[in-house]
């Protein structure tokens, strides 16, 4: 759990203190703490005591929001309350009175001695009431996001769920208080029934839909388990480049698969296409990217002029299999275009016969 090292030179009584980790759901009791004393010449003793350890009850804690501290108060127990006026989203620390403890976010859930930002959500702007228990680190509000009755977990870029889905079915997202006009829908996997229902486009799978709230964007990766993304030999292709693309805009993940990889959408059995926006979504004067078979290096990729061809004027294969603009060629601004990779003449064997086709729309 903890340890302490005290060295000594000469002959003595000597003092230190233990730090006890603070962690969730460990009740009151016993701990035993083991000392051994090593002597370069009288070899090394050992001797176990038990001590009581009891977790704190504070009469307040703190919410932080930056400068911004908000006393919570004991109610009973190990429960905590304040009752403000808070904005709709707003992302805090806790801390113990003298600050010694921090709470904050892992990714997941609330934890000890982490420095990640609580997202606490409320149902609007106004008075509301956040709490937290000491004991079991649990925490409110929080928006409660589902797709199609899923309950999303805190994933890599969002809140995100993994579903079977069918060609066609609708996913709904339920939990969000926002205006889904404002929301930018992917046209390759879904087409828009109402705000926040949607028709699945690609073939049937099993599929990741991560709701991204700061991006207003619904990701989607196609996956070969609950925790597997999906390869070329599940129906995956994926896109990796260069700054030069991004959904729902253009970023700066140069070249990064796993922040800058896209699936692409398999809209029917070996057609799979992925659609961007000059200007917006991807660069309309120059463009470097590339097709793999899973999302990342070395495992398979379309890397020769062999393994992959185009008959777009627009674009051109280089030796190492990237796609770039051809000579003196540029998309128009503000046009949508998709990309198609065709894969009804390739063979996986030999990596041979994939075609990229481009599309304005």
């Amino acid at each position: 759990m903890a340890e302490k090292t005290i060295r000594t030179k000469t002959e003595g009584n000597y003092s230190d203190e233990i730090v006890v980790p603070f962690l969730a759901n460990i009740p009151d009791g016993e701990a035993e703490v083991v000392f051994v004393a090593t002597n370069t010449v009288g070899g090394k003793k050992e001797i176990r005591k038990n001590v009581a350890v009891k977790r704190p009850v504070w009469e307040t804690i703190k919410l932080r929001r930056g400068t911004l501290v908000n006393t919570m108060k004991h109610v009973s127990g190990y429960d905590y309350a304040v009752t403000a006026e808070f904005p709709q989203k707003m992302d805090a620390t806790i801390e113990s009175p003298d600050g010694e403890v921090v709470f904050g976010w892992n990714g997941s859930n609330v934890e000890a001695g982490v420095e990640g930002l609580i997202p606490f959500s409320g149902p609007a702007a106004g008075k509301y009431e956040v709490t937290f228990n000491t004991l079991t680190f649990e925490a409110s509000p929080f928006t409660v996001v589902t797709i199609n009755d899923v309950k999303a977990f805190a994933g890599e870029k969002c809140m995100e769920a993994v579903l079977a889905l069918e060609q066609n079915s609708q996913v709904v997202i339920g939990g969000l208080n926002t205006d889904w006009s404002e929301w930018t829908i992917d046209p390759d996997f879904f087409e828009t029934v109402s705000g926040g229902t949607y028709k699945f486009l690609p073939v049937g799978g099993q599929y990741r839909i991560g709701v991204d709230e700061a991006a207003k964007f619904l990701r989607v990766d196609k996956m070969k388990s609950a925790t597997e993304l999906a390869t070329i030999n599940e129906g995956a292709i994926w896109l990796i480049g260069g700054a030069c693309y991004g959904k729902p805009v253009i970023w700066s993940h140069s070249w990064k698969p796993e922040q800058g990889g896209l699936c692409l959408s398999e809209i029917e059995p070996k057609k799979h296409q992925i659609t961007f926006v000059a200007g917006t979504s991807i660069n309309a004067k120059a463009i470097d990217i590339k097709f793999f078979h899973v999302r990342g290096w070395d495992q398979g990729e379309f890397g020769t002029t062999a393994s992959i061809s185009t008959d777009s004027d627009l674009l051109k294969v280089t030796d190492s299999g990237n796609i770039q603009l051809a000579e003196g060629k540029e998309l128009e601004e503000g046009a949508t275009y998709k990309f198609v990779l065709d894969l009804t003449s390739y063979d996986l064997a030999s990596n041979t016969g994939a075609v990229l086709h481009l599309q304005k729309l």
